[in-house]
């Protein structure tokens, strides 16, 4: 309950302040609330650097990433609370970019209806195994307000970047997008040439003696990631005693180093990385991944689509089932997953041999990966197509009616 009686009065004024408001070339670069991280933010970086003809803001309502990203001279607008300060800026964009659902990104729903006429680009952060938002609503109970709020959001959208073919109608009927744009990921192109300084702000790495580039010759372990999926139910997967006992003894046996990276939804669980127990490290679920993912031998998963992005670098994978994982993948109604044709499917009990067997004789499977689209490169086309955006919404455009002179 608002102490405002006006509160709906306001969000629909801003609504039409926002659609009927002049636009300035500035395009607005969302991500997940408290991260520097994903397509949304190496999209941002190649924007910054890049001469596009617009200006690009990176917007966080935590003082700590606006900080961050400050210190280093990057361009940020932080939404103060409320955000009084940045609805003027945000009356004004041109274009919002979003790698999640916008309405998790616009939590304060001044911000969401002060953006209602910018153009809207959704890069997602994956592909989806199962049906999403609007492939969902014959199914879903759509009198439960906080799931058709959710649909709502992610359908608030005007373009959807794929990064295939063969996925192109599955992210046009989820997100209800007339435009789709079809292009390799922007978060995939650090996997193909040394991280920037900017590409490790807000990104997890290894530490020194684990780090292959600069150890390589005495580095006598080997660096296993374990990334599972957001556990919807019951204890996350990455907290069960077994699993953790059954990594101490992997590392105990041969001096592998595990390394356990939470989904970012379970953030309050892994505030910052920390260290197990010998061998084993916990890293903070809000860090940036991708600078660091060349540096580990084996990625285990179950059904998380940084499989898809991991099988790039063309190092092992294997993929963990427990009965846990399977509850939830029925419970999404998730198919056979295409991950089983790029990975080997193991148990726990499974694990250790596993993992000797991928590192040692490296993957069995040569499936070749779901991806049809060049990644490198992929941040600059986009940001010429959002210069094209930010032209048209730029434009001014009337009619005039003389009516002194109606042959005119």
């Amino acid at each position: 309950m608002t102490d405002n009686p006006y509160a709906s009065d306001t969000l629909r004024h801003l609504e039409r302040i926002s659609l009927r408001k002049r636009k300035s070339p500035i395009v607005l670069f969302f991500g997940r609330d408290g991260a520097f991280s994903d397509n949304s933010k190496y999209l941002y970086l190649d924007a910054v650097a890049g001469n596009y003809g617009f200006d690009p803001l990176w917007v966080t309502s935590r003082p700590a990433v606006s900080d961050l990203l400050a210190t280093h001279s990057l361009p940020v607008l932080l939404l103060d609370n409320p955000p009084k300060d940045a609805l003027p800026v945000l009356l004004r964009a041109a274009v919002a970019v979003f790698c999640i659902n916008p309405n998790d990104a616009l939590t304060d729903p001044n911000v969401r209806a002060s953006l209602e006429g910018a153009f809207r680009l959704q890069l997602w952060h994956g592909v989806f195994a199962g049906p999403q938002d609007l492939q969902v609503t014959d199914l879903a109970p759509l009198l439960n307000p906080l799931l058709t709020y959710q649909i709502y959001g992610a359908s608030s959208i005007d373009a959807v970047l794929s990064p295939a073919a063969s996925f192109d109608d599955r992210f046009a009927e989820a997100f209800g997008v007339s435009e789709l744009l079809r292009d390799g990921y922007p978060r995939n192109e650090v996997l193909f040439r040394e991280p920037t300084e900017q590409d490790r702000l807000g990104a997890f790495s290894l530490p020194r003696d684990q780090q292959p580039r600069n150890s390589r010759a005495s580095r006598a372990s080997r660096n296993i990631l374990y990334c599972p999926s957001h556990t919807r139910i019951g204890t996350p997967v990455w907290r069960e005693s077994r699993l953790l006992e059954t990594f101490r003894q992997i590392h105990e046996k041969s001096g592998d180093t595990i390394f356990i990276k939470p989904h970012p939804f379970e953030a309050a669980l892994a505030p910052a990385s920390r260290i197990i127990a010998p061998g084993l490290h916990l890293i903070a679920a809000l860090d940036d991944i991708y600078p660091a993912l060349r540096d580990f031998d084996l990625l285990i998963s179950d059904y998380s689509s940084l499989m898809d992005d991991f099988h790039l670098t063309g190092k092992p994978m294997l993929v963990l089932q427990s009965p846990q994982t399977e509850k939830v993948r029925q419970h999404l109604l998730l198919p056979d997953l295409h991950y089983r044709e790029l990975a080997p499917v193991v148990t726990a009990e499974d694990l250790p041999a596993a993992i000797d067997t991928a590192l040692s004789e490296g993957s069995p499977k040569s499936t070749t990966g779901i991806y049809t689209e060049t990644h490198q490169g992929s941040a600059a086309r986009l940001n010429h197509y959002l210069a094209g955006q930010v032209q048209r919404c730029c434009a001014i455009t009337y009619r005039t009616t003389d009516l002194n002179n109606p042959e005119s």
